[in-house]
């Protein structure tokens, strides 16, 4: 202890480190230490296009689809920034070091060109190509079939495999995280849904607008590329012989992921709009 000496006694004076911690100015406080941030959103000429809370779990990409619900400016054509830097889509709000109030992002909009009518209709051609075997053979599975695939106690080893692939996807439109259950008894919990196939079909629209996570798709390829076989022909041969339904099944997901993989393409040469988007500025 430091002492300060008088001529009668002496005093005992703290450390600054042992004084109690109540010196913190509110400037000094960051929302870190909140659960909400309340945040808003201007645009280069200072009007604000939002003002809501946020949790601080949340990504940059939460607050893109907030304006987009909002003020209707797709998410693909923001950029946002704070303090004149350029935010990451999957940043989280608590790593920004934001100031405990007046939270403003600032948005600039991409000026993106359309792409021309016969670029898209060569876009819509491929789809046709790549789709159309998939489609005509889902076409003609009955619900009969998919109840037929369900019921199976003990399904062959493809059966199982394209029926976990479907199920990535089609949990892939309502969030961006992995099956709470992609076990058989997962894949019967699906197909129990009498629009299941229905659903399936819709898959392709899904892509067009942009509701598709790349990682379900990843995990839809992995898993089909593991079936027996050497080529696609031999694998949907193979499937075929588990389940017709499969069968048809797998040669729909082999077309979808190569419409996947063009429609990425297209969109990247287009600043990654949506391909419903592109359609939209023809």
């Amino acid at each position: 202890m430091a002492a300060v000496a008088t001529s009668c006694t002496q005093v005992a004076v703290p450390l600054v480190a042992e004084l109690p911690q109540v010196l913190s100015t509110k400037s000094e406080v960051t929302v870190a230490e909140k659960e909400l941030a309340l945040l808003e959103v201007r645009g280069m000429s200072g009007e604000a296009l939002i003002k809501s809370e946020f949790k601080l779990s949340d990504r940059v990409f939460s607050v893109k689809e907030r304006i987009q619900k909002t003020r209707g400016i797709p998410v693909w054509q923001q950029m946002l920034s704070f303090q004149a830097e350029i935010l990451n889509d999957q940043s989280r709000l608590k790593e920004l070091s934001l100031p405990h109030e007046d939270v403003v992002f600032e948005i600039v909009l991409r000026s993106i060109p359309a792409p021309s009518l016969e670029e898209m209709e060569a876009l819509v051609a491929f789809g046709q190509n790549v789709l159309a075997g998939g489609r005509n053979g889902l076409g003609n599975v009955s619900k009969g079939e998919v109840q037929e695939c369900r019921a199976l106690t003990n399904p062959r080893p493809p059966v199982v495999t394209i029926c976990r692939a479907v199920l990535h996807l089609l949990v892939g439109l309502k969030q961006d995280g992995s099956p709470t259950n992609d076990s058989w008894g997962g894949c019967k919990a699906m197909m129990k849904n009498s629009h299941f196939l229905e659903q399936v079909l819709e898959l392709p629209s899904f892509i067009d607008e942009g509701r598709l996570m790349k990682k379900r798709v990843v995990a839809c390829r992995k898993l089909i590329d593991t079936l027996e076989g050497n080529s696609e022909s031999d694998k949907i041969q193979i499937a075929g012989r588990a389940s017709r339904m499969c069968q048809q099944l797998l040669r729909f997901l082999f077309g979808l992921v190569k419409y996947y993989d063009g429609v990425a393409e297209f969109r990247e040469r287009f600043g990654g709009a949506t391909v419903t988007d592109l359609k939209s500025r023809i």
